[in-house]
């Protein structure tokens, strides 16, 4: 049995290699970065730290002996463990499950295959069919530089379709594993995305692992959004839209907005707002609050203002009641019906938006004021006994 490689991936970008070595030496910072002595020469009675951690990366490096590695390869020089002890260990930090399978799986086709058609949707946004989408995304206030940075395309409607671009390169099963493309009672291909404005999926790696689409105009029958489905370069529970492009800014950002959707993403970053992600059209998991929590510790939900956005915010709650530690800071801004981010920052600006910021509610106040509005709070036993939002996490 072996442990699929997109897993392992995963994990190390789920922890924080800072607070594994913290665990087991005295870490100093120093000069932004995070130093040690090295457990792995001199019996760690070096007179100065030699032994480098690097939290954007997950790495570390000993100047002295030059050992290096991950947090994987640390548990297992440190603890002495084997690789899937090593794993195992690390899982429990996270609360991830660790799975196994037979064989490895080789995702590299698919990877390749959406990262081509990335490509193609960047070019094809360029052409004369695309310049609707362009005047579309100018309406909406979005800069060619930002759109570049985003990697916005275009799914042509009509031929060529990217079907027909991309099936002379590559096997038929690595299309189909690449999530862009589906079948008819036939057996024959066809794209998955069609005049649609396109969102690029990056994992943390920057690997093209699959997209978001947006109808730009009312189309009878057709979902105003379409994204990927579940494949194996793409678990929807575990990714975050724009946090690969966050980082991009800035590798370990004090502060990470959570918003819902591609476009609020795009929107706060062409007002200056570059710290945000969305939850890539899923509901806001546990495996995604630990993927920010291994970036930052203070975290902002801003989630549209109506009942869909207020029933999302408090299911952020129960995901991270589990998860809370004293160094953690979660608060929630609460727009007006009719409100999302995008049209909030567009509006109003920056600055205001930073208001709201600086007005947020705390985790506490939230939890505490949702609680009594559902519960008789006003006993000892109401408050332990009547609550059944606190009863469900007991």
């Amino acid at each position: 049995m072996s442990i699929p490689s997109s897993f392992i991936d995963r994990l190390i970008t789920s922890v924080n290699i800072v607070d594994i070595i913290g665990r087991r030496l005295q870490i100093e910072r120093r000069g932004g970065a995070h130093w040690a002595k090295c457990p792995f020469h001199g019996g760690g009675d070096e007179r100065s730290a030699s032994f480098k951690i690097y939290d954007d990366t997950g790495t570390y490096h000993c100047f002295g002996c030059k050992e290096s590695g991950n947090a994987i390869h640390f548990l297992r020089k440190h603890d002495g463990l084997d690789f899937m002890e090593a794993i195992e260990l690390l899982a429990s930090y996270v609360g991830m499950e660790v799975p196994q399978q037979e064989k490895p799986v080789d995702v590299s086709g698919a990877i390749n295959i959406n990262t081509k058609a990335a490509e193609v949707f960047i070019e094809q946004l360029k052409s004369p069919s695309g310049k609707p989408i362009i005047d579309y995304l100018k309406s909406r206030g979005i800069s060619g530089e930002t759109a570049k940075f985003f990697e916005l395309g275009y799914s042509m409607e009509r031929n060529p379709s990217l079907h027909s671009i991309l099936s002379p390169k590559y096997e038929k099963q690595d299309l189909e594993d690449s999530g862009l493309f589906g079948s008819n009672d036939n057996g024959e291909m066809y794209d998955r995305f069609r005049d649609r404005l396109m969102f690029p999926i990056r994992n943390i790696k920057g690997e093209h692992i699959a997209f978001g689409g947006r109808l730009t105009k009312d189309k009878k029958d057709q979902a105003k959004y379409l994204n990927s489905p579940e494949t194996k370069t793409y678990k929807k529970k575990y990714e975050l839209y724009g946090l690969y492009e966050a980082r991009l800014v800035d590798k370990r950002p004090e502060t990470l907005f959570l918003v819902e959707g591609y476009m609020d993403v795009i929107g706060l970053h062409q007002h200056g707002i570059k710290n945000s992600v969305a939850s890539s059209g899923t509901a806001f998991t546990q495996e995604q609050l630990r993927k920010i929590l291994s970036y930052t510790n203070n975290i902002y939900i801003v989630f549209d203002g109506d009942e869909a956005g207020q029933k999302a915010s408090w299911r952020a709650v129960e995901n991270a009641l589990p998860l809370l530690r004293e160094d953690i800071r979660m608060n929630f801004i609460f727009l007006k019906e009719g409100d999302d981010p995008d049209s909030y920052i567009k509006e109003k600006g920056k600055e205001a938006f930073i208001k709201l910021a600086d007005e947020a509610t705390s985790f506490s106040d939230y939890f505490l004021q949702t609680v009594k509005k559902q519960d008789d709070l006003s006993s000892i036993e109401g408050s332990f006994y009547g609550c059944s939002i606190c009863n469900s996490f007991s």
